[in-house]
C-alpha cells in the first residue's frame, strides 16, 4: 500500500482527475481518497515513483508518506 499527501486536492473533481491518472497506468489499482485530509492510499503493484509521477502529471504535486 502506498500513501501520498496531496495538498492541492480539495474536491471531487480532483479525486476524479487523480483517479483517472492512476488507473491509466494500473487498471487494477485500488484507491482510497481522503479529501478532508488531503491524502490518498493506493494498493498497486506499480512502483511508488510511477504512481507519484502519474499524480504529478495530472497537475497535483504530492509527497509520499509512510501512512
Amino acid at each position: 500500500m502506498l500513501y501520498f499527501e496531496i495538498e492541492t486536492m480539495t474536491c471531487d473533481h480532483c479525486v476524479s482527475t487523480i483517479g483517472t491518472s492512476i488507473t491509466a497506468i494500473d487498471a487494477n489499482a485500488i484507491t482510497k481518497f481522503d479529501v478532508a485530509g488531503r491524502s490518498i492510499s493506493v494498493d498497486t503493484d506499480k512502483p511508488a515513483t510511477e504512481i507519484a509521477n502519474a499524480i504529478l502529471a495530472a497537475g497535483y504535486p504530492n509527497k509520499q508518506t509512510l501512512d
